[in-house]
């Protein structure tokens, strides 16, 4: 999974947001006071860590394109390298 381009923020998010199974509608399907308060401890770390994630992927696309950037040049005899 962790090879795969598909960003784990937004499988974080899904796991949030899923309408058959997702974190919360099993809050929503709690009669416990207890328990909703906890499932909500739960959402806010998963809803977190998924922005999180989100942000530090972008923000490493973005760095990996400078780099990439940065690398091309020109070699001694003038032509264009990559």
């Amino acid at each position: 999974m962790l090879n795969s381009e598909e960003n784990i923020g937004d499988i974080l998010y899904e796991l949030l947001d899923n309408e058959e199974n997702g974190i919360t509608i099993i809050q929503e399907m709690s009669d416990n006071e207890t328990d909703v308060e906890a499932w909500n401890c739960i959402i806010d770390a998963v809803a977190y860590t998924s922005r999180l994630v989100i942000f530090f992927w972008i923000m490493a696309n973005l760095f990996g394109r400078v780099i990439r950037h940065l690398s091309l040049g020109y070699s001694a005899t003038g032509r264009f390298y990559l």
